[in-house]
């Protein structure tokens, strides 16, 4: 019985040996070497096979190109690796990667759900950021950040919420799970709760540097998106006073508000232009 088990262990652990092997043939001697790497943060391969890695201090860089048969090949072996599947009806392959990848969060997805093979790798955080962290940062004030410690001494439950889209860095999202989530460790596959309560699978990441903007609404907590973020708004038109409902950028806002410095008290809208890094 024992060197039945013996010779079980030892098919599995050369079937483990295989599949470490595949995968880094495939990920290649550029990519494998981000895993080693303390400042890396997230290796991402766009739809346009371009693969990108987020490093602290360093923003987001191209590193390399993967051709799309070589992408299907990995989520495959991270699909083997996690006992499951993934094809046209299960497109989406997500958990840890195996201890040899430090076990970094694998999310990837397939056509028929996106384009061409995508995915995100969120590497182990190295970096703990603490409340004083977001106040320097201007991403809590620090009448927020009492709140918050307040809260937390009294053992209350916290709930953040706030508009979907391209958000600045910290930006706390509602995932389906009614958890929380700061916007950069959301990852392929993710599933975030929609406005209509009703969970959403996220299919594709936009990440980079933008010109970012404050949003003040005429009720609620600002918010920071970036210029391209779309802004539904309702209210008087300042031709007419016709109520009615459009959709533009948080840049033709700040453009319209600064030319027209009614529309803030029409609108209940105010914006800042600041810069992001």
């Amino acid at each position: 019985m024992s060197e039945a088990l013996h010779a079980i262990d030892k098919a599995k652990a050369e079937q483990h040996a295989r599949l470490i092997e595949q995968m880094r043939r495939i990920l290649g001697s550029e990519i494998c070497a981000v895993f080693e790497d303390p400042s890396a943060v997230e290796i991402m391969l766009n739809d346009d096979g371009r693969v990108l890695v987020e490093r602290h201090g360093q923003g987001i860089t191209e590193l390399t190109t993967m051709p799309a048969a070589k992408a299907v090949n990995l989520l495959g072996l991270m699909a083997s690796y996690r006992e499951t599947t993934v094809g046209r009806d299960k497109p989406i392959v997500e958990g840890a990667m195996p201890p040899e990848f430090r076990r970094a969060r694998f999310a990837g997805c397939i056509p028929p759900l996106t384009p061409t093979p995508t995915f995100a790798i969120r590497l182990p955080a190295t970096k703990i950021f603490t409340l004083d962290d977001y106040v320097s940062s201007g991403i809590l004030t620090e009448e927020q950040r009492g709140k918050l410690v307040a809260a937390i001494d009294g053992r209350k439950n916290i709930l953040v919420s706030g508009g979907t889209g391209c958000h600045a860095k910290g930006h706390p999202i509602l995932m389906a799970d009614g958890s929380i989530k700061p916007v950069e460790d959301v990852v392929v596959g993710d599933k975030v709760m929609g406005p209509d309560s009703r969970p959403r699978t996220v299919v594709r990441l936009h990440r980079g540097q933008d010109q970012m903007y404050r949003i003040q609404p005429g009720k609620g907590d600002a918010f920071v998106v970036n210029a391209g973020h779309i802004l539904p708004l309702s209210g008087k038109s300042i031709v007419g006073g016709n109520l009615h409902e459009l959709e533009i950028t948080a840049e033709e806002a700040y453009k319209h508000i600064s030319q027209h410095p009614r529309s803030q008290r029409l609108r209940c809208l105010v914006l800042d232009s600041i810069a992001y890094k």
